[in-house]
């Protein structure tokens, strides 16, 4: 069963607005570290606001396991870009 073009956009609508949400809040802030971690940390913050928008979803939508692990990919490459906007939105402008 595919799914529906809106069910897809909405979800990566709320991931783009969660991820600049939690840049704008600091409820995630990203700082580099030694070992570069920064981006592996961001996915993992964004793959914990993914579960429970996927396990709603599912309430609605009757999901398959293949479903499932795309709309979550679809929700954490959208979370972190959002993520990336906020902060790089935030940044002055180089000339």
């Amino acid at each position: 069963m595919s799914l529906p073009l809106h069910v897809w956009s909405a979800l990566g609508r709320e991931a783009w607005d969660a991820g600049q949400l939690s840049i704008r809040t600091g409820s995630f802030v990203l700082v580099q570290d030694a070992d570069d971690m920064a981006y592996v940390h961001l996915k993992q913050y964004a793959a914990s606001y993914a579960k429970p928008a996927i396990v709603r979803l599912h309430s609605t939508f009757p999901l398959t396991p293949a479903q499932r692990v795309r709309l979550t990919g679809l929700y954490v490459h959208a979370f972190v870009n959002g993520a990336f906007d906020e902060i790089l939105s935030a940044q002055p402008p180089t000339l």
